[in-house]
């Protein structure tokens, strides 16, 4: 059994998320951001000057899992997606009002995010789309292919990325992204950013994308000849019908530069739109609209801002835009001019992204921004969860995150110097999170460690990324330094005077180990998962040899938030305060981590 101590660091680490709603885009910005205004003028002089900045991003695929060894570009710097599907870049060059990030994998179609980059870390999700060969095509041969009501019609005029003629067999990749999908602001490549046909910034509603890709037979890219076309059909949602205009202009993504471009327009016939493309590329059916940038500033009825909550804009024409408040409560983007919007703020998905809060806001002409203040009721509460964050050998972690999940939300914090520190918004109803901490240097990590919340802030201790040692207990007497036993005996066994199951977790020898714990469990429908107080009926805690903890009258309470079958975790956290056999008063906090042996 390993024993050591480490001193306690504070520093606060802050938690930037960044999430869009299908046919939105909204990006966080620090509220000491300047914003700059939109100007119809050379396009490319709307991104600014050139700053740095920092990044950190998850990649998933369309089933959610994360997809590891993605290389990322921004700018000259690069990265390469971890385990977790997570990539770290600092001190990328970009622009102050745009900035382009680039992810590709083989066997997976290009994907991309563009963002209004902040003086904080900017937080990308990217969903990748597999390479789905839907069908073949010889040169010189006219077909369609198709894919539920999406298709492509070829005329068999096929080239090179060198612009030599290609002749043989060709694969197409095609896939449709709809609107109303939930993930579609995660598959699209960049934002809904846009040039039109006069060089002028737009901001755009689709109503439909089409991913097109052409490969030869030996895998390399190809494209349609120079003079060719293609006819492509995008399928129009029914709940769309209602805004979807006869004629609608076409765009493309520009995948050297981050942003969409007009070339062309589509025809709707039927619930269809049809049009003609003189390349491949994600190729758009948007309806443009002149914008202004909208800052939102969200406290709660003390005054303490609201940090990752989800808040939406909807507009009667151009429908709804959304994202998730960065650490000083703030949310901004671009949304139409000259209209009534509806702003609602949402509690988590778990919760059941129930409406918190609603006000009509607008009309706006001009760039504008709201404080707001949103009173929270008895079943939404404020959480802060804090830590620290170590290596093997007991240094601080100088570039990791901490990724906490509750639900199917997840919320990604780096760590620079050990500490780190996440909030969010969480119902009564569900009280249980989980945290993974990796070193994103030594591509170690914590595992996933599960906890129930402590409110209004949940002390975890400290994380060790360690994969090389499976059992950890960390604790923390008052304001002492954190303790912490690497790899302790675990034992699972029948009690024999109580004739209940029992849990050991480290050892006692006559006072020369120092922590051992031993519980009585229950079996509540199945699971020993529950809370037991510190007694001789349920737990035993000592903590300093000999006995320091009064075992009797003790206010400590074990909560096993996790008891797995042979093989897999047992996490317990305890926390409550205690008497010494001096009678002085103590109070304590710590975690458990262990695998079960038998």
């Amino acid at each position: 059994m390993k024993k050591f101590k480490k001193g306690i660091q504070i520093f606060l680490l802050l938690l930037l998320i960044a999430c869009e709603k299908p046919s939105l885009n909204v990006v966080m910005e620090d509220p000491d951001v300047t914003v700059p205004p939109i100007v119809s003028t050379n396009f490319s002089e709307n991104f600014g000057a050139p700053i740095n900045s920092d990044f950190i991003g998850s990649v998933f695929d369309t089933n959610s899992l994360p997809v590891a060894g993605v290389n990322i570009i921004i700018g000259a710097a690069t990265a390469t997606t971890d385990e977790n599907g997570v990539f770290i870049i600092k001190e990328a060059t970009v622009n102050e009002n745009f900035a382009y990030i680039k992810a590709a994998k083989s066997g997976y179609i290009n994907g991309s995010r563009a963002v209004i980059p902040t003086t904080g870390t900017n937080n990308i999700t990217i969903m990748l789309l597999e390479q789905n060969e839907l069908g073949t095509i010889n040169s010189g041969e006219v077909k369609t292919i198709a894919s539920n009501g999406a298709s492509v019609t070829l005329n068999g005029d096929f080239v090179k990325e060198d612009g030599s003629n290609y002749t043989g067999t060709v694969k197409v990749h095609l896939h449709h992204l709809n609107p109303i999908d939930e993930n579609m602001s995660d598959q699209m490549p960049g934002m809904l950013y846009a040039e039109n046909s006069d060089g002028e910034e737009r901001m755009l509603q689709t109503l439909g994308m089409l991913s097109l890709e052409l490969k030869g037979s030996a895998g390399e890219d190809l494209n349609i000849s120079t003079g060719s076309s293609a006819k492509i059909t995008i399928p129009l949602d029914p709940s769309l019908l209602p805004i979807a205009p006869s004629t609608i202009p076409l765009w493309y993504f520009d995948e050297e530069n981050g942003y969409w471009k007009e070339e062309g327009e589509a025809v709707l016939i039927g619930t269809n739109y049809v049009g003609t493309v003189t390349h491949f590329s994600f190729w758009n059916c948007d309806i443009p609209a002149e914008a202004v940038r909208f800052n939102v500033s969200l406290t709660d009825d003390a005054d303490i801002p609201l940090v990752f909550s989800y808040v939406t804009i909807t507009s009667n024409t151009f429908g709804t835009r959304g994202g998730f408040t960065n650490e000083y409560g703030v949310v901004s983007g671009l949304i139409p001019s000259n209209e009534v919007l509806t702003l609602e703020v949402f509690d988590a998905n778990i919760c059941g992204k129930n409406s918190i809060y609603t006000e009509s806001v607008g009309p706006f002409s001009s760039d504008a921004s709201l404080e707001i203040t949103v009173p929270l009721n008895t079943d939404i509460i404020s959480e802060t969860i804090k830590g620290n964050f170590t290596k093997c050998d007991n240094t601080s972690v100088s570039n990791g995150y901490v990724i906490v999940s509750y639900g199917n939300d997840r919320y990604i914090n780096t760590v620079t110097d050990g500490d780190f520190e996440v909030h969010l918004l969480r119902c009564t109803t569900e009280a249980t999170f989980s945290i993974i901490g990796y070193d994103y240097e030594s591509l170690q990590g914590t595992g996933e460690i599960n906890y129930t919340f402590s409110s209004p802030t949940t002390h975890l201790g400290t994380l060790i990324s360690c994969n090389s040692i499976k059992n950890i207990i960390s604790y923390q007497i008052d304001d002492d330094e954190p303790i912490f036993i690497l790899d302790p005996p675990v034992t699972f066994s029948q009690n024999p005077d109580s004739g209940r199951p029992m849990i050991e977790i480290g050892e006692y020898d006559q006072g020369i180990n120092c922590f051992w714990l031993r519980g009585n469990l229950t079996l509540n429908n199945g699971s020993y998962v529950g809370e037991y107080l510190a007694s001789y009926n349920d737990f035993y805690f000592i903590e300093n040899c000999p006995f320091s903890v009064e075992q009797l009258g003790s206010d400590v309470f074990f909560d096993v938030t996790t008891f797995g079958d042979i093989g897999e975790y047992i996490d317990i956290n305890f926390a409550g305060t205690y008497n010494d056999f001096q009678g002085l008063s103590h109070s304590i906090t710590g975690t458990i981590h262990v695998l079960r042996t038998n």
